[in-house]
Order: C-alpha cells, then sequence, then structure tokens
C-alpha cells in the first residue's frame, strides 16, 4: 500500500481525533477557584511542630575541655602571646622562570622549600618572595622594585 499526501492527512487526522478522546476519558474536573482559595489557606495556616529527641550530656566525672591545662604561674601561657621578629632577610636577586625560580638571600641561594634562618621559602615570584615564619607568611620585596617605587616618588636612590 502506498502512502500518498491525501493519506498522509487522513491518517494524521485520526491520530489527532485518537489523542483527543483519550485525553476526555482520563480527564478530571477542575476545582473551582474558590475550593482552591479555601485549600491553600488551609494549607498555610497548618501549624507544623518539628519533634527532636532531648539530648542530656552529663560529664560531672571528665574534664572540663575549655579550662586552660597550663599553668599560669609557669608562665608558659605568656609565651605564646609574645612575638618572634622575623629575622634580617636581604634579597639580593631573584631569577624568576616558569619551571625553576631561585632567590639569593643573605648571599645564599634558595629555591621554592628550603630554609634560611628559620624562615622557609614558599613562593618566588618576580618581584616578590614569600617566605614562612612562626607561622605567618611574609612578603619580602626585590630591590629593583623598590628602587622604581623611590624613582616614581620622587626619593632619594
Amino acid at each position: 500500500m502506498r502512502i500518498n499526501k491525501g493519506n498522509k492527512i487522513i491518517l494524521f487526522s485520526l491520530f489527532m481525533q485518537f489523542c483527543i478522546f483519550v485525553s476526555c476519558l482520563f480527564a478530571k474536573e477542575a476545582p473551582d477557584a474558590a475550593v482552591l482559595k479555601r485549600l491553600e489557606a488551609e494549607e498555610y495556616t497548618k501549624e507544623v511542630t518539628i519533634s527532636r529527641p532531648e539530648i542530656v550530656y552529663s560529664a560531672s566525672n571528665l574534664k572540663d575541655p575549655f579550662i586552660n591545662a597550663l599553668p599560669v604561674e609557669l608562665g608558659l601561657a605568656a609565651k605564646d602571646k609574645t612575638e618572634i621578629k622575623l629575622p634580617v632577610l636581604t634579597i639580593q636577586g631573584i631569577v624568576f622562570g616558569p619551571k625553576f625560580s631561585q632567590v639569593i638571600i643573605n648571599n645564599k641561594v634558595l629555591k621554592v622549600g628550603e630554609q634560611i634562618s628559620d624562615a622557609t621559602v614558599t613562593e618566588i615570584n618576580k618581584d616578590e618572595v614569600s617566605v614562612l615564619f612562626n607561622d605567618k607568611i611574609y612578603k619580602l620585596v626585590a630591590p629593583a622594585v623598590v628602587a622604581k617605587t623611590l624613582k616614581i616618588q620622587g626619593g632619594k636612590k
């Protein structure tokens, strides 16, 4: 059987009529607006109660974790508050490259991860070097950048 253009139109119209018939069989009647408003009002006025189990913590025979365990009279707690100053670290030069960078600090050639005067080199950039000392990161500026800044500001060399 050959399907021509006229047959295609007839088949398509029959298919559409079948779809409409099936949708009418399973369609429910929509509630009116008053019923919808009443249902929404009931839904939003319901009070929801969240019940959670009561947890009781009793640690009468254990140590309080928030009390300082270090004796104050020994001065151990006071030592933490004093800050150790960064030692003198003078940058003589920076060799910066995409794969391998080095810095000369206090006449010693260093790369990332090496130490000088208890300070660890963490990052080497074109204009600065980052060092970790006493759990703080310090940025040391290259001498060329300092000289440029002084020239721009009109200072002496």
